[in-house]
């Protein structure tokens, strides 16, 4: 029953002026690797490469972003300081160190002070360790609200990385800023990462290594775009692809190898059956295959009387029988007009195999830039007996 005074204060906004909001990435989280993910060798000698010198250990961690160009840093923790692993100090394992042989899921650190006096796996599931969050495809999911007579415009910097096997420099960050759209897929063309804490200090000099830029405009003095910090997010995309030979990989491991193969990227089918035997095989497929990348078929096939398991007969590589056609002036991104037109038919086949009846088929996507990965569809298999 009363009457309440007030006075409102309202926004004026400089019109037709940007207003730039600046976000960087938060710090990339550690990672508790999986159970005994250090693998120590004790054979002697003074080596780069493990299992060359006692003092090189092997960390096993899946997705770590990493590279060794200009060797990324990780710092491990976890481990008792004095307790003993195959012979090493935990207090030499923890701590910050350059990394080398480089995978996809794996990398070396070559400790000074304690050689390993034992082979094996070690570390327990207490091993914590530092990552890089490599990408070739993001997509910002950003909260944003826009009214009539305002507008946004998003654009990012990123920094370099080197891929496995490839030859980009790393850890460079852009010097201009590049447009995206938000909350949709943005496609690079070469390797980017997000760095560790540690590898922003050492290389770019406490940096931050992703930039996300949101400028804000109005021809409305009363009125904002309006960004909710509460929903700002990037999803970081990465393929992973590699090209590993006996020359660039340790420990290399043939794809004829009945079960395994350094690729990291390969698809296998399951035993197929037969119900009458064959002699012959012959694989079609399209694919879109750009020069930086190439695509493999290997088989392996058992007779109707032999009882080997599958899993000990070797893979056989197949002869591609057409000519491979591929550009790398088309994108990956599906918003290129010929994405999805970009295929071309590839044939393999091989003759007079000994009679089997059953198969397998493994097809395995090599590259060494992930930006522009082999892509594979209709897949089709004829066996025949000629």
């Amino acid at each position: 029953m009363e009457d309440l005074t007030f006075t409102l204060h309202q926004a004026q906004f400089t019109v037709d002026t940007e207003g730039t909001l600046l976000l960087t990435n938060d710090t990339v989280a550690s990672k508790t690797l999986n159970n005994n993910p250090i693998e120590t060798n004790s054979s002697s000698g003074s080596g780069s490469t493990f299992g060359g010198n006692p003092n090189i250990i092997r960390i096993t961690h899946p997705g770590h972003g990493m590279q060794d160009s200009s060797p990324s840093k990780v710092t491990i923790s976890g481990l008792s300081n004095t307790g003993d692993f195959n012979g090493i100090a935990g207090s030499v394992i923890n701590g910050t160190h350059s990394i080398g042989n480089v995978t996809e899921d794996t990398y070396t650190i070559t400790l000074s002070g304690d050689p390993a006096t034992s082979t094996g796996a070690v570390g327990g599931a207490v091993v914590v360790a530092t990552q890089d969050r490599a990408f070739e495809v993001i997509q910002s999911q950003i909260g944003q609200l826009l009214v009539q007579e305002t507008d946004v415009l998003h654009s990012i910097k990123t920094t370099s990385t080197q891929s496995i096997h490839g030859t980009e420099t790393a850890y460079t960050k852009d010097t201009a800023f590049t447009n995206v759209v938000a909350n949709d897929n943005f496609y690079f063309t070469s390797a980017r990462a997000i760095l560790s804490d540690i590898n922003e200090t050492t290389y770019l000099s406490s940096a931050k290594s992703f930039d996300y830029q949101i400028k804000l405009i109005s021809s409305n003095p009363n009125l904002s775009p309006v960004i909710d910090l509460n929903r700002t997010n990037i999803l970081c995309v990465h393929n992973k692809v590699d090209s590993p030979t006996n020359s660039n990989t340790t420990g290399f491991v043939a794809e004829t190898d009945p079960d395994g193969g350094s690729a990291a990227a390969k698809y296998i089918t399951r035993e197929v059956t037969l119900e009458n035997p064959s002699t012959s095989l012959e694989v079609r497929l399209a694919a879109n295959v750009f020069p930086t990348s190439s695509i493999e078929v290997y088989r392996k096939s058992r007779a109707p009387d032999d009882e080997t398991p599958m899993s000990q007969i070797p893979y056989v590589q197949m002869t591609q029988s057409n000519t491979l056609k591929n550009s790398e002036e088309r994108s990956q991104s599906p918003y290129n007009e010929t994405y999805r037109t970009n295929f071309f038919d590839f044939n393999y086949g091989e003759t007079d195999i000994p009679e089997f009846s059953s198969f397998k088929i493994k097809i395995v996507m090599k590259g060494t830039n992930p930006a522009y990965p082999p892509r594979v569809k209709d897949m089709r298999t004829i066996a025949l007996a000629i």
